[in-house]
């Protein structure tokens, strides 16, 4: 390895432990935000665990399911948008 290789390197495995970190924070706030959201409208989760699994099981023709995935992602990014990006910042 050559001596600027080793330089970066304890930098490159500092930037992977805080991304590792950020990460791991950002999947433990989405899962407490759908157990709260599927503990608050318990039948509104099973309906569309139920309703997603029926489109992913092949129950709707490939054109279907495209055209309301793609609803679904603009809709859940326009949510997400909204949720998280336009929020202003909560202290912890």
């Amino acid at each position: 390895m050559s001596a600027p290789a080793r330089e970066g390197a304890p930098s490159f495995e500092a930037d992977l432990l805080r991304l590792k970190a950020h990460a791991a924070s950002a999947a433990a706030k989405v899962d407490r935000f759908v157990h709260d959201a599927v503990a608050a409208e318990p039948l509104v989760a099973v309906g569309a665990a139920a309703g997603l699994g029926f489109l992913i099981g092949g129950g709707a023709s490939h054109a279907s399911v495209k055209g309301l995935a793609g609803v679904g992602v603009r809709m859940v990014g326009a949510w997400l948008v909204k949720e998280f990006l336009e929020r202003p910042p909560t202290q912890e």
